[in-house]
């Protein structure tokens, strides 16, 4: 019963050893982006006439970096895609 309860112990530190190691590469990814890279990539579904999906870009900029230029830039943009569909409702 001993061995059991050592083995048990055993299994569930190397699952939580394994549980943080795997958390720790999606933090990783999520910040590898930088507000250049996101602005970049909205510019180009802008472009592309993407209006929706630029948008979500351009809120995630200014969510997650919101003392950048590129955060202020992104007001704008947001502001001026709402001018494109004609959405002239406040938020």
């Amino acid at each position: 019963m001993k061995n059991l309860s050592k083995l048990a112990f055993i299994f569930l530190f190397i699952c939580l050893i394994i549980s943080c190691s795997q958390n720790n590469q999606n933090v990783k990814n999520i910040n590898s982006e930088t507000p250049e890279n996101l602005y970049a990539l909205a510019m180009q579904d802008l472009k592309k006439d993407n209006y929706e999906k630029a948008k979500v870009l351009f809120d995630e900029i200014e969510f997650n970096f919101p003392l950048s230029n590129e955060a202020i830039q992104s007001q704008i943009m947001i502001a001026f895609i709402g001018y494109i569909q004609m959405d002239y409702t406040p938020q």
